[in-house]
């Protein structure tokens, strides 16, 4: 068993930080229903770290994701 524990739960800075990408873009993503996020309290955004590699999964390199592509445009 490794010792070594994945953190499930990521807040919108440190899934900025596991993804590479700025705040505003995550809330994007959030936005246009690219990214999934729950809301616990009206405060609170928290995203999964499942979503997270769903989202990583499914973007491979060379591809942006039609969210941020509209944003840039």
């Amino acid at each position: 068993m490794s010792t070594t524990a994945r953190k499930a739960n990521f807040t919108l800075t440190e899934a900025a930080d596991f993804l590479c990408l700025s705040k505003s873009t995550i809330r994007q993503l959030i936005a246009s229903k690219t990214l999934t996020a729950y809301r616990p309290t009206p405060r609170k955004l928290i995203l999964k770290l499942e979503d997270l590699e769903r989202f990583l999964t499914r973007n491979p390199v060379g591809e942006v994701p039609r969210a941020v592509e509209g944003a840039n445009a």
